[in-house]
């Protein structure tokens, strides 16, 4: 379904797919939703992922949700920080629950600044922080709006964002979740 998840829903998913995913408190997870093809920069969630993960002083994991499985892990190669997995839209909306932050990394391109990819909604209703570019423009100004999460853009220093990682990790939970 397509509505939006209660205080309580959202913190029953989140403690059933942290457990499913054997997530440990002090792990900071991140997201990337989606199919695998260029235009989506997949590659360039995974290296960013892997960029900031190195400036963490605490677990990090990456997981990879798409229906072409064998394309992502490919992609990913031998990196067990990063999962790939595949989930019905049902289970994918609980799913995202579980995780912290979630890439929307596209480059400039007519498509991508006009564009409002659905992917967007699934992540706010998960309360996800959301990492993006600047391109996408209406998602970038929500974003900036609401205080969703980061406008990245490739030519940026990544201190800052990893800066906003570390002092984010609990932003978007409910107060009763938040230790």
């Amino acid at each position: 379904t397509s509505s939006v998840l209660s205080d309580n829903e959202y913190i029953n998913y989140r403690k059933e797919y942290q457990k499913h995913f054997n997530l440990e408190d002090d792990t900071i997870s991140f997201v990337y939703s989606g199919g695998v093809e260029s235009w989506q920069c997949v590659q360039e969630t995974i290296d960013l992922f892997r960029s900031i993960s190195s400036q963490l002083d605490v677990k990090s994991k990456l997981f990879v949700f798409s229906y072409e499985v064998d394309k992502a892990k490919e992609m990913v190669g031998n990196d067990n920080r990063i999962v790939v997995d595949s989930f019905s839209a049902k289970e994918l909306k609980k799913a995202l629950c579980a995780l912290d932050f979630a890439f929307m990394i596209r480059k400039d391109t007519v498509t991508n600044n006009v564009a409002f990819p659905n992917k967007f909604l699934e992540y706010t209703n998960a309360r996800l922080s959301i990492i993006t570019t600047p391109y996408v423009y209406d998602i970038a100004e929500q974003i900036k709006q609401f205080k969703l999460g980061y406008i990245y853009d490739f030519e940026d220093d990544f201190s800052g964002l990893v800066n906003y990682v570390k002092e984010n990790k609990d932003s978007r939970l409910p107060s009763s979740v938040v230790n």
